[in-house]
């Protein structure tokens, strides 16, 4: 099952497999398991990479300046709009549920990785 499900799936494919199941379980016609990680764990090219891509959960990017014209000082904005991916924008909405208190030890741009270890 294992060989067969690695293979079906694509490198680029976020996932992460344990090396090792556990017995939920056993009922007369079927048995339920559930991964348990540690030693053997498997991470896809996809799942690393997102660990490493930095995490932006604000909409706009936006740059003040300030302008003076006729002696008075006007601050303007320019501001970029970009496109969230899916997963960061599901990473944003539970930073902001902040159910273990993780909001204040988020930072704009901080990579997935750096969050897990902060919290732990």
């Amino acid at each position: 099952l294992e060989r067969n499900f690695l293979q079906s799936s694509s490198s680029s494919d976020p996932r992460v497999w344990a090396g090792c199941l556990t017995v939920l379980s056993r009922e007369p016609h079927f048995t339920r398991y559930s991964p348990f990680g540690g030693a053997g764990t498997v991470w896809s090219k996809g799942a690393l990479e997102r660990l490493i891509q930095p995490i932006h959960c604000q909409q706009e990017n936006a740059t003040a300046a300030a302008t003076t014209v006729d002696g008075v000082t006007r601050s303007t904005s320019t501001a970029a709009t970009f496109s969230i991916p899916a997963f960061v924008q599901k990473i944003c909405a539970r930073i902001q549920e902040n159910l273990i208190l993780e909001r204040d030890l988020f930072q704009e741009g901080m990579r997935m990785f750096e969050f897990i270890e902060r919290i732990y």
